[in-house]
């Protein structure tokens, strides 16, 4: 069986001869870690050493504030020079927002400026043809949520403003 067969079969939930894996996109401070574990010396090679099924083509994806789509809000209320990646549990800009109509407040990004057709392709290219490729677009609006207002306010203002998310209770 090869790796694209497993990958359908596996989501098919049909038999296979070991379910499909996939790696995931760890954070590039555990890539030494991992490296040394696999004794490999790139991500490529530690996915060909775990005989991953499936490699992630992110969404090219460059502004001042992310290079991942799924981080492209900059909520941060306040940015200290120390903070290299967004948090969910510091306070957010709408931390103290009452008003929904405020949001537009927020200096929202325009993808299309920071999106790079001809870059998601060289990056599809080069992607090994004999895995099955998973295109990773996708944005992670709870946790866009809670760093647009901090974890606890965010959880908070749910139950207790259910219009600031522009939900019915």
């Amino acid at each position: 069986m090869n790796h694209i067969e497993r990958f359908y079969l596996t989501i098919e939930r049909k038999p296979v001869d070991r379910p499909a894996s996939w790696l995931g996109l760890p954070v590039k401070k555990s890539y030494e870690g991992l490296f040394k574990y696999f004794n490999v010396s790139s991500i490529d090679e530690l996915k060909i050493k775990i005989d991953d099924d499936i490699y992630p083509v992110e969404l090219p994806y460059h502004s001042p504030v992310s290079d991942a789509i799924y981080a492209a809000f900059d909520f941060a209320k306040v940015r200290s020079a120390e903070q290299d990646d967004r948090t969910l549990t510091a306070p957010g800009f709408f931390e103290d927002y009452e008003d929904p109509e405020l949001v537009n407040d927020f200096e929202w990004p325009d993808p299309e400026k920071y999106i790079n057709v001809d870059e998601c392709r060289k990056n599809i290219a080069q992607t090994p043809q004999d895995r099955a490729i998973l295109g990773v677009i996708w944005s992670a609006h709870f946790q866009d949520t809670c760093a647009a207002f901090g974890m606890e306010t965010a959880l908070v203002k749910m139950l207790t403003d259910p219009d600031m998310y522009g939900c019915a209770t």
